[in-house]
């Protein structure tokens, strides 16, 4: 039986590329190909800042999805601030787009403030589902997003605390729409709690970027380290953005980019992991670090995360230095009351993230917009 073709859309794509939202849509694409025939147009971008054309441009297949990729061109006649010029600039995948989008069941479009997002679904097409990986702040309250929530058929959230803000600041009341769209496996990644570790650390992975607020916590960390002397260590796994300057140390470790296993090794060998982003859709890495029954500190001032946090109950949150230094002290010295959390953490990942609800609400919504694509290349 020929299954049923659908398409993803994001800005960059790869196992090389590291982004929260672009690692979300490789897992979402690969776990779906289980029911669909996957097909996910994206750039030859790797990099961010600037845009580049580091992957081939054609079509390749990687773990079962067939992977489009488009040139990114200049976009320098454009105004500034336009969304040609904010990029990845690619009018061939838009082409494609607007020429094709009939043999797709549904079309996941995913980022709000990428031109392939934004462009594509300016397009109105009878089958996209908007996947915005949105949160409350100055770049969404722009005025060049006020009408993107028009233009979908439907949405997928990654948060209850990213829909409750895109309901009420953009009016979004009469779209069919679903809460988690990103889930984890569950079953060899679980780990049972452990106190005793040959490295005494905390953990932080993602982007090292002012937009991260790593700057924060690279400061934060080393005035904890001078007010609490001790062999306490903060490793940093990822890619350090272009321009970004950090405050180097011996106690702060940067491991670069690395694999998946070499994450979460480095994840289920720490004391906690800490995240200090004021500004998430989701939290992956909150999730991962959930279900090794680690316990996570994070910046309250995000709402998704303190809200992670709560619904959880295994993790805490600060708003300032002083916070900062009371929980990271309370989490080392109280391994009770971190085993607690750290099962709470499990429990709550195996309940509310699983791949299944994940794709059962994919489903759900491409048969609540009951597009009827045509077969035809």
């Amino acid at each position: 039986m020929q299954k049923n073709r659908i398409a993803l859309v994001i800005h960059r794509y790869g196992l090389e590329v590291n982004g929260g939202a672009e690692r979300e849509c490789k897992l979402l694409a690969e776990h779906l190909t289980d029911q669909y025939e996957v097909d996910v147009l994206t750039t030859c971008s790797m990099g961010i800042i600037p845009w580049d054309n580091q992957y081939e441009e054609g079509v390749h297949k990687e773990n079962g999805v067939n992977v489009m990729r488009f040139k990114v061109e200049c976009a320098d006649e454009f105004p500034s601030g336009s969304i040609e010029r904010i990029g990845p600039y690619s009018p061939q995948l838009i082409k494609y787009l607007k020429q094709n989008y009939s043999i797709y069941q549904g079309i996941i479009l995913m980022t709000y403030n990428y031109y392939p997002t934004y462009a594509g679904l300016r397009l109105k097409l009878p089958n996209a589902i908007f996947l915005p990986t949105m949160h409350d702040g100055i770049s969404a309250r722009q005025e060049l997003y006020k009408d993107i929530f028009k233009w979908p058929k439907a949405i997928l959230y990654n948060s209850i605390e990213e829909r409750q803000f895109i309901e009420s600041y953009f009016k979004v009341t009469n779209l069919p729409s679903a809460v988690t769209c990103y889930g984890i496996d569950i079953g060899e990644n679980k780990d049972e709690w452990q106190a005793s570790r040959e490295e005494k650390y905390i953990v932080y992975a993602g982007r090292i970027s002012n937009s991260k607020n790593f700057n924060e916590l690279n400061e934060y960390f080393l005035k904890y380290k001078e007010k609490n002397p001790s062999d306490l260590k903060l490793f940093v796994l990822g890619k350090i953005d272009n321009g970004m300057l950090i405050k180097h140390h011996d106690d702060i470790v940067f491991k670069g980019f690395v694999t998946e296993k070499e994450k979460n090794d480095y994840i289920k060998n720490a004391y906690l992991l800490v995240l200090p982003s004021k500004n998430e859709s989701l939290s992956i890495v909150v999730l991962e670090s959930f279900l090794h029954r680690r316990p996570v500190l994070v910046n309250g001032l995000c709402d998704v995360l303190r809200g992670q946090c709560v619904r959880s109950n295994a993790g805490l949150y600060y708003t300032n230095y002083e916070e900062f230094e009371a929980e990271l002290n309370y989490l080392l010295s109280h391994e009770e009351e971190c085993r607690e959390m750290g099962n709470n953490g499990c429990d709550f990942v195996e309940k509310q993230y699983s791949w299944n609800k994940v794709i059962e609400n994919v489903s759900f919504l491409i048969n609540e917009i009951n597009y009827k694509q045509s077969f035809g290349e």
